[in-house]
This record gives C-alpha cells, structure tokens and sequence, in this order.
C-alpha cells in the first residue's frame, strides 16, 4: 500500500509515453523539444512540455482484511503544445498545432496504462488559444490527461 500520491509516477510516466510516441515515429518529431516542466523563456518555436500545476483526488476504501486499506487516485496533468510560425497563413499554424496535440493523444490511446505504471489514462480535455502578430500566427493548446490508478 502506497501512503503518497501516485502524482509524480503518472507525470514521469506520461512522459516516457510521449518519448515512445516519438521514437516510433510519432510526434514531437526530431527538432520539436519536450520536457517537464514549463520552458519559460527557453520555450522554442514548437515545444511540448508537461506542466507544473497538477491535481490528485484520493479516496481510500477499507477491505475484507482488518486494518487494511485500498486507495483509489484520480490525477490530472496538463500537457502544453506550443506552434510558432512565422507563416501568415491561420490553417497551417492551427494544422501543425492540431498534429503535435494529436500525437500526445495518440500517446495516451495507444497505451493507456501508460507503460503499465497506472491503471488507465485519457485526454479528457483540450484547451486552444492564439493570436496574430507582426511575423504571423502564434497559437498553443493545453491537454489535460485524467490518470486513474488503485493501489
């Protein structure tokens, strides 16, 4: 029985999925960077990033067996795409963003245990903004993944 929140497991092991999603191919592609943790101001142009700010809701349960509980948690983290082009052109911007957040989803359905470190994950939400400047369009998208696990 695990006393502390699986928070950090579910973050380090979204994470490994992104990554996998790469090397098979996947997006973020060569260039495009990733980490934890927001970049601030070393944010390039296309960057994924997961976030800091996180919420884990645990309920415990007690068993069949004396003095032994089960606790259920319900983590969400937010996942940050970020497109920048210097391109006038709103459909290009909006269609490379819509790619690289498709691929952090792609991440999430194709293994949804996330490496067998959870129980299950989803997207659950997807959040965009942008806005137009001198050297065109900048827009981003916020992800959020619902992480459940038992232990």
């Amino acid at each position: 029985m695990a006393l502390t929140s699986r928070l950090k497991v579910a973050e380090d092991a979204l994470l490994a999925a992104i990554q996998a999603q790469a090397a098979g191919g996947g997006s973020p592609p060569a260039g495009v960077a990733l980490q934890l943790g927001s970049p601030g101001s070393g944010r390039k142009a296309e960057h994924v990033w997961i976030g800091e700010e996180a919420t884990a809701e645990q309920s415990w349960a007690y068993t069949q067996q004396p003095n032994l509980r089960e606790k259920a948690e319900v983590v969400e983290l937010h996942v940050f795409v970020a497109g920048l082009r210097g391109s006038g052109d709103y459909d290009d911007v909006r269609d490379r963003l819509q790619e690289l957040a498709a691929e952090v989803e792609e991440a999430v359905l194709t293994d949804a245990t996330l490496g067998g470190a959870v129980f299950d994950s989803e997207v659950i939400r997807t959040d965009r903004a942008g806005g137009r400047h001198e050297k065109g369009w900048t827009m981003g998208a916020e992800l959020t993944v619902r992480v459940t696990d038992y232990h």
